[in-house]
Parts: C-alpha cells; sequence; structure tokens
C-alpha cells in the first residue's frame, strides 16, 4: 500500500489507507479500553477475595479456639458424671448396708441412717444426670463447630483457589494490554504518518496543478 504514496495523483487512494488506519487505531483504542476495565473489574474482586478471605481466616481462628475449649469442657464434664457414677455406686452400698443392718436391728438411728443413704444416692444421681445433660448440649454444641470449620476451611480453599486464578488472570491481561496499548499506538503514529503524506501529496498535486 505504502508506494502508493509516492504517486500524489491517487489522492483518493491516500485517503483510504489514511481511513482505514484512523479506523484500526480507533478499533484499536477501544480494545485497549475494554482490557483496561476488564483488569480493573478483576483487580477489584481480587481485593475483595484477599479482603473475604482475611476475615474467614479470623473466623476459622476464632471457630478452632473455640473448638478446643468445648473439647476441654467436655472432658471435663465427661470426668465429672464418672466421678458422679462413682458417687451413686457408693451411695448404693451404703444404702444397702443401712437397710441390712435396719432389718436386723431396727432403731431410730438406724431408720435415720437408711434416710440419709437414701437422700445421698438421689443426690448423686441428680448431680450425675445434670451433668450428662450438660454433656449431650457441649457435644451438639462442639458437633455444629466441627461443622462450621469445615466448611469454612473448605470455602477458604476454594477463596485461595481463586485468588491464584485471578492473579494469573490479571498478570496476562496485564501483558495482553502492554502489547494492544502499544499496537494502538504504533497505528495512531500510522495514521498520523499518512495524514502527512497525504498533505504532502496534496501540495505536490497543487504545485503540479500550477505548473
Amino acid at each position: 500500500h505504502h508506494s502508493r504514496h509516492s504517486f500524489p495523483t491517487r489522492r483518493s487512494s491516500d485517503l483510504d489507507e489514511y481511513n482505514k488506519l484512523v479506523e484500526e487505531a480507533v478499533s484499536a483504542r477501544s480494545t485497549v479500553e475494554a482490557l483496561e476495565k476488564e483488569l480493573e473489574g478483576k483487580q477489584a474482586r481480587l481485593a475483595n477475595l484477599k479482603e473475604e478471605n482475611q476475615q474467614n481466616l479470623a473466623q476459622l481462628n476464632a471457630f478452632q479456639d473455640k473448638q478446643k475449649k468445648f473439647q476441654a469442657d467436655l472432658e471435663q464434664k465427661r470426668q465429672e458424671v464418672a466421678t458422679y457414677d462413682e458417687d451413686v455406686k457408693r451411695a448404693q452400698e451404703e444404702l444397702e448396708a443401712a437397710i441390712a443392718e435396719n432389718k436386723q436391728n431396727p432403731t431410730t438411728e438406724t431408720q435415720n441412717k437408711v434416710k440419709k443413704a437414701e437422700d445421698k444416692k438421689q443426690l448423686a444421681e441428680k448431680q450425675k444426670k445434670s451433668a450428662e445433660g450438660e454433656v449431650n448440649t457441649l457435644t451438639a454444641e462442639l458437633a455444629t463447630l466441627t461443622e462450621k470449620v469445615s466448611t469454612l476451611s473448605k470455602e477458604i480453599l476454594q477463596k485461595a483457589v481463586d485468588t491464584r486464578t485471578l492473579e494469573v488472570d490479571i498478570k496476562e491481561l496485564g501483558e495482553k494490554l502492554k502489547t494492544e496499548t502499544g499496537a494502538a499506538e504504533s497505528l495512531f503514529q500510522k495514521a498520523d504518518e499518512a495524514e502527512k503524506t497525504k498533505k504532502e501529496a496534496e501540495q505536490a498535486a497543487a504545485v503540479a496543478e500550477k505548473d
């Protein structure tokens, strides 16, 4: 195409060439603008992802601390249940002994012993039942928390993968943008040169006509 510029008389083709270059340059600039917009969007998404992951990690740490505390509390409550269970057995033995003694030789004292042993056993049973209730509550709470930890861990992993993918995308987009910006700049330069050539051709033609 460029050889045409040496013929000042073919002005219409110079004009075509120039218009075509301008069109290409404008189109290239649109591409650059679209890429810039896409890049901005992805950078914003990346910033959000990183922010969300920070929050998720903080929450996960809080959940895991709570989990440890629940596990320790649960262990303690289970030990309490075992202790109260021993108390119930001991109270049962004392009650049986008191009943036997009262049967052999009933006195007010032996009757009181039976009553006392019954009360002791009832109290031990009540304490054991209460501790068992707490064990059940803690077990349920721990299960819920463990589920939350698992879900959150999966979310964190997924977001880490998404972050990595986005970072790669952003890098590629940045490189593409560099290339496209260079191409657009070069097209505008070519259009400028074509305009210069066109003007020179017009001047030469005008001179030729004068002559």
